[in-house]
């Protein structure tokens, strides 16, 4: 599984392109069986990030627009920021590559959000809430 958010004309679905969340033609990925991070990468060479996630783990995605920035938390943990490009708009992705792989959004995002950033956002950032099932 990979996520992140990509840009609004992010193209999916052409069979003649590999196309990855965080692959050349744009997006910011988080690549859950090994932790690294893609970013604008033909050749899908990953950068080390933070920790492998899986089924039953929560993954936040904060996107902070004033600051640019991409961030990751594993079961309200911070993970830090992944990336300092940030340009909208763009959408939250979530790529499955496994059989019968599920994602399920978590819908009250405040208390998860507050749990691992604080009561108070400085800027505001968006915050998205995954869980792999």
């Amino acid at each position: 599984m990979v996520l992140g958010p990509v840009h609004k004309n992010f193209v999916c679905n052409d069979p003649d392109q590999h196309v990855c969340i965080g692959s050349y033609q744009g997006g910011w990925g988080y690549v859950g069986s090994t932790g690294n991070k893609f970013r604008n990468t033909i050749s899908f060479e990953p950068a080390k990030y933070g920790p492998s996630y899986g089924a039953g783990d929560v993954i936040g995605i904060l996107l902070d627009f004033d600051k640019h920035t991409v961030s990751f938390t594993k079961n309200n943990a911070p993970l830090g920021v992944a990336y300092n490009d940030l340009e909208g708009p763009v959408f939250v992705a979530v790529a499955l590559a496994a059989p019968g792989a599920q994602v399920s959004a978590i819908e009250d995002v405040v208390p998860a959000a507050q749990a691992c950033c604080g009561t108070s956002f400085q800027s505001r950032p968006i915050v998205v809430l995954c869980r792999q099932r």
